[in-house]
């Protein structure tokens, strides 16, 4: 197992880097980036949401979030935007050439209960991400982590929150880690596709995507598709909204954790290659936007 380690970004950190600049609409940018505008609008409706549910403290907390008293809520998507940005902006120089990394998104067979994913534990997870990693034999991950409900039309199986996580790895030794992937992130009843493995264009919003704050849920169903020599079944998804009570428990679940307990940094010191990769980013994240 080699010495993989995941950088950690408490609530302090945050406060202190997260100026009022990425809370608007100047750079960085990328293809489908949420206004400043439809994260203040999503703000108040998930206040509202809170308010619905009799979760005034939450509601509270949410509704004074406003320009140089920022809530750092988990739940806040004008806290997420920005925090999004700032690591976009931070680590995006750091990754070049782009031809050196690949996307990776990979399903860990670990799943909440809806109605208990009060008692998922952020911490549990990034150790369980940081051994299969290892395992793996990655040297390099930046990316985060990203929450889906996942349900089967015909009830397969039962619906249950799905933590999994959104990566840009380094291409070092790339023909190993990709074959020792699948014996740490199995296929299961409900994930038949556990890894997924592209190249990266460069763009930024494959590095934006790993922090978003929309969650979806998604229904398992069976199609069926026409072949030359027939029919054939095959499985599928859709994604769907979550419904009130769903957003309700995700939302709440997301502001006990902190936003930065979603972002996964992390590089084997013994490769001086990904090492390099990671003093870059440090650089670059200790570099004041004041």
């Amino acid at each position: 197992m080699n010495d993989l380690q995941f950088a950690s970004f408490p609530d302090a950190f945050l406060r202190a880097e997260l100026t009022e600049n990425f809370y608007g609409d100047g750079g960085p940018k990328w293809k489908s980036q949420p206004t400043s505008e439809n994260a203040k609008d999503e703000r108040i409706r998930r206040a509202r949401l809170f308010r619905k549910h009799s979760a005034t403290y939450l509601a509270e907390k949410l509704g004074a979030c406003q320009p140089e008293s920022r809530c750092l809520s988990g739940a806040c998507p004008e806290c997420c935007r920005a925090t999004q940005r700032f690591f976009v902006r931070r680590v995006y120089s750091a990754l070049t050439p782009s031809s050196d990394y690949s996307l990776v998104s990979l399903i860990p067979p670990v799943s909440a209960k809806v109605g208990a994913l009060d008692r998922f534990s952020i911490a549990d997870f990034r150790r369980d991400i940081t051994y299969r990693l290892s395992e793996s034999r990655l040297s390099f991950a930046f990316g985060g982590i990203d929450f889906s409900l996942n349900e089967h039309e015909d009830g397969k199986f039962e619906p249950h929150w799905s933590p999994h996580v959104w990566l840009v790895v380094s291409n070092f030794m790339h023909a190993r880690w990709s074959v020792l992937l699948p014996g740490v992130f199995p296929r299961t009843k409900s994930v038949s596709r556990p890894i997924r493995i592209q190249a990266w264009d460069g763009k930024r919003g494959a590095l934006g995507y790993a922090l978003k704050y929309s969650f979806p849920r998604r229904i398992s169903y069976v199609a069926s598709r026409s072949y030359r020599n027939g029919v054939r079944k095959c499985k599928n998804t859709r994604n769907d909204e979550l419904r009130s009570s769903e957003r309700f428990e995700l939302y709440s679940h997301l502001d006990q954790i902190c936003i930065g307990a979603r972002v996964l940094l992390s590089h084997d010191e013994r490769d001086d290659t990904t090492s390099m990769n990671a003093i870059r980013i440090w650089s670059n994240l200790s570099t004041s936007d004041r």
